[in-house]
């Protein structure tokens, strides 16, 4: 939906008011309640702006604790998966109560785009790897496009940046004190 926009500018500028208006009636209390106001929303716009409104974390966090208790959820800060995907994937395989097979040793940073990339390496190789054994052309990655802007697009402005921190902060702190954790985002 956002292709169809110059810029993402110019769908915040488009979307962001009326999601804003929607869940102006969010008391701040009731993660459930703004779940219904989001439902409602998309109900009533079929471009509804699930772009900015799949960030609002507390409005869907409520109805998976409703299905799943701590033991069977495990929530994964995807800010912490992009820093260090080897240690995440050690923490799933650990959770699900997994051998652990992907190690935090199977993940490099792609020299030209600083993502990750994975590379399995055998018992025998790990014992004697240096970096120079990691061969890019060797290593499964995201493209290097992956995370970045796309067709040339400029990155979003400070303005818009800032209008989406001003949204996201109340709803943020909200699902901080869903979840007894900060996560930094604000």
């Amino acid at each position: 939906m956002i292709a169809k926009y110059e810029t993402f500018d110019d769908y915040v500028n488009t979307f962001l008011p009326k999601i804003i208006k929607a869940t102006s009636i969010w008391n701040g209390n009731n993660s459930a309640s703004l779940g219904k106001v989001l439902t409602n929303f998309f109900q009533v716009d079929k471009a509804a702006p699930t772009l900015i409104s799949s960030g609002v974390y507390t409005a869907h966090i409520k109805r998976w604790w409703n299905s799943f208790d701590e033991t069977s959820l495990k929530i994964i800060d995807g800010g912490r998966f992009l820093d260090n995907p080897g240690s995440i994937m050690e923490d799933i395989q650990e959770f699900l109560g997994l051998p652990k097979i992907v190690l935090k040793e199977d993940f490099v940073p792609r020299p030209d785009t600083g993502f990750y990339c994975y590379r399995r390496l055998s018992a025998a190789q790990y014992a004697n790897h240096t970096e120079n054994d990691y061969k890019l052309a060797d290593l499964k990655c995201l493209d290097k496009h992956k995370g970045r802007t796309a067709k040339g697009v400029k990155e979003a402005s400070q303005i818009a940046i800032e209008k989406l921190q001003t949204f996201y902060r109340p709803f943020n702190l909200a699902f901080y004190k869903e979840m007894n954790k900060d996560y930094g985002w604000i």
